[in-house]
């Protein structure tokens, strides 16, 4: 599987996670808030940002962390800025208010939300970061330095003689 694709689908899980635990009540509320910014995950958890937990060589735990909070920060103002376009056309007395709303609803959905959705794309990244680790020699292009490497490493064995009869 190619780490962009894996990438995506590992952190569109990771977005829906948040939107489910709120949305338990009511079933309308767990399509929206579940789906849409799992999708908007994994669209961002694709780009570089997640696919690169997969193939750097130089990652580590805390930058894998970090890596998934920056795309659970950067899911949250694009799922945000898709709320306050979506709901802003149907304010029937001031009109479309999008800046208004954007910041309203992201501000407090940050106050109420934000740790849950830190929390979740920190452990996220951190997970993807632990599968690579294991999962490394089966992908496509991010095996390629680590195959590299092994072919430059000078042979220190002797070759295999066969025994042949030569006549």
């Amino acid at each position: 599987m190619r780490p962009r694709l894996f990438a995506g689908i590992w952190f569109a899980v990771a977005g829906a996670i948040p939107g489910f635990l709120y949305g338990i009540g009511s079933y309308r509320d767990i399509w929206f808030l579940s789906l849409c910014p799992a999708l908007i995950a994994g669209i961002w958890g694709s780009f570089w940002w997640g696919a690169s937990i997969l193939t750097d060589e130089q990652m580590t735990n805390g930058r894998a962390v970090l890596r998934g909070v920056w795309i659970a920060f950067l899911s949250w103002i694009t799922f945000a800025l898709v709320w306050a376009i979506g709901f802003g056309w149907h304010d029937p007395v001031e009109g479309p208010n999008f800046m208004g709303l954007f910041w309203l609803i992201f501000l407090f959905g940050s106050i109420w939300m934000g740790w849950l959705m830190a929390l979740v794309g920190g452990v996220a990244g951190w997970l993807l970061y632990r599968v690579a680790r294991r999962l490394r020699p089966r992908l496509r292009y991010g095996d390629l330095p680590v195959m590299a490497a092994e072919w430059a490493r000078p042979q220190t064995e002797e070759p295999i003689k066969t025994e042949r009869s030569e006549t």
